[in-house]
């Protein structure tokens, strides 16, 4: 996926690599295929309709508690791992949840 944050931090550089980065795609080939894109920005929801966001959010972890979805694997990283595991979120290839595990001594 792709997200509103690589977008804010680059400006007009941060918008024009966030723009390639999505390619072409032509609607006949959508069509064809019987597939679509939607774009979705959850913060404009949460600023202007907070009910919509809070209704599909309660929906997500109903299916989530029934066992019908389930989040991405994430990535564990130990705590001398942390400058890894901040460089991996900065690279924006992560999927899932990024996880570092404090241990106590």
């Amino acid at each position: 996926g792709y997200g509103a944050s690589s977008r804010s931090s680059g400006g007009i550089f941060g918008t024009l690599k966030m723009v390639w980065q999505f390619g072409i795609y032509h609607p006949a080939f959508l069509l064809m295929s019987s597939k679509s894109i939607l774009g979705v920005n959850m913060l404009r929801i949460a600023d202007h309709r907070p009910e919509v966001l809070e209704r599909c959010l309660t929906k997500v972890v109903e299916l989530a508690k029934k066992g019908q979805i389930e989040p991405l694997p994430g990535t564990e990283f130990s705590v001398n791992q942390l400058a890894k595991a901040h460089n991996f979120l900065e690279s924006r290839q992560s999927m899932g949840k990024i996880v570092v595990k404090w241990e106590q001594v």
